[in-house]
């Protein structure tokens, strides 16, 4: 799978989604810096609800990073794939100066736990089957540069077996089925 490949997957996967009353980056931040009700309301409108393209990657890399602990449902669906994209992206975005703070596993990896069971739980089986391709590219990425240093096939096939974030998003998909 090539890396326009995956980006159209997840951009087809994610196509209609749309943050409705969600909380999206902007206010999932304000939640992050302890603000009152009326300090959010201000950061909720400006939120983008429509389109998550529009997301400029400078504010989901970093700068509001933080706020995919704060968000629900509706707002992990919307800000998923803008995310998973920018880091497919990352050493384009690197080249514009625009860096990731953390790589999405960190959120992806939360699928199984309670919190995290409620911020996927709105993923159709397109989606997650979009995240389990990301995840599955990464880990191609993996064994290229690995077979630069001589790590042999069987080694490299480990990582898709026992990838725990990867086996935790297959498990999801089998349990939608």
């Amino acid at each position: 799978m090539t890396k326009q490949d995956i980006i159209k997957e997840i951009t087809r996967a994610f196509e209609d989604v749309k943050l409705e009353d969600g909380i999206g980056l902007l206010e999932g931040n304000g939640l992050d810096n302890w603000l009152s009700g009326d300090e959010l309301k201000p950061l909720r409108q400006q939120d983008e609800r429509e389109n998550w393209q529009n997301i400029p990657f400078e504010h989901i890399c970093a700068t509001y990073e933080v706020a995919f602990n704060y968000v629900d449902a509706k707002g992990m669906l919307f800000l998923m794939p803008q995310y998973l994209i920018a880091d497919i992206l990352s050493e384009e975005l690197q080249a514009k100066n625009i860096f990731m703070t953390y790589c999405p596993t960190w959120i992806l990896d939360r699928v199984d736990e309670e919190y995290g069971r409620e911020q996927f739980k709105l993923f159709n089986k397109q989606q997650i089957q979009a995240v389990i391709h990301y995840l599955e590219y990464n880990i191609q990425l993996e064994i290229a540069e690995n077979k630069k240093y001589g790590v042999t096939d069987a080694n490299n096939q480990l990582l898709y077996e026992q990838c725990p974030t990867l086996q935790k998003w297959k498990k999801l998909l089998k349990d939608k089925n």
